[in-house]
């Protein structure tokens, strides 16, 4: 994901991203712009953290249905759950999943 990146010169401000430059010069404006952006690339970096696939090598997700991903490249839902110590998937077998995501949020019903 990229960011907006901005930049201050001459009394003027410059946004630029992915190719995309915006130039003005009200500073008024250009605070709220600035003060947007970082609100958003901080929401985009804690949305990305919440969402990325995780190795079964860095930790486990300790009896919670997550999405896995398996060597052979498929992805499934499993649930995990320990057993006198050792830790197994419900559906998978141990050496097949390499990676492990947390579902997502419901979507609200009314």
């Amino acid at each position: 994901m990229s960011y907006w990146r901005t930049e201050y010169d001459d009394g003027w401000w410059t946004f630029y991203k992915d190719g995309i430059e915006i130039k003005f010069d009200n500073p008024n404006f250009g605070d709220l712009i600035v003060d947007e952006i970082n609100n958003a690339n901080l929401r985009i970096a804690e949305l990305e953290e919440k969402q990325h696939w995780i190795p079964v090598s860095e930790r486990l997700p300790e009896g919670r249905t997550v999405l896995v991903f398996k060597k052979e490249g498929s992805i499934s839902i499993d649930t995990t759950y320990i057993d006198g110590g050792n830790y197994f998937w419900w559906k998978s077998g141990q050496s097949k999943v390499t990676h492990w995501m947390p579902l997502p949020q419901p979507p609200e019903v009314k």
